[in-house]
């Protein structure tokens, strides 16, 4: 399962690199250190700290969504799980992070 994850990552650091300014968070310098070291790890070319740090927040926020959907939670509410997923994944890719509708 690691190897998966792993390749998920990789492709989401690619396609981030493309999308996020290069530079520093903006966090503590000791985050930015961290955020750096893992993306050196993985061997992400053209991306730095700031990459880094929006492919962990896509990553956990798609993480719980899905665990959400695994769990039921929302047909328990009468949502279309994959409406939903379309925004969130759609807001999640924009540069500036803003929300946006479905794209279809």
């Amino acid at each position: 399962m690691a190897c998966d994850i792993d390749v998920l990552l990789d492709v989401l650091l690619d396609v981030l690199a493309d999308l996020v300014p290069q530079g520093g968070t903006g966090a503590p310098s000791v985050l930015d250190d961290q955020l750096g070291e893992w993306a050196r790890d993985r061997r992400m070319v053209g991306g730095g700290p700031a990459v880094a740090l929006r492919a962990v927040g896509v990553w956990t926020r798609l993480h719980g969504f899905v665990s959400l959907e695994i769990e039921g939670n929302f047909a328990s509410m009468g949502l279309d799980p994959e409406l939903l997923y379309d925004i969130e994944v759609t807001a999640l890719l924009r540069a500036d992070g803003a929300e946006a509708g479905p794209s279809r």
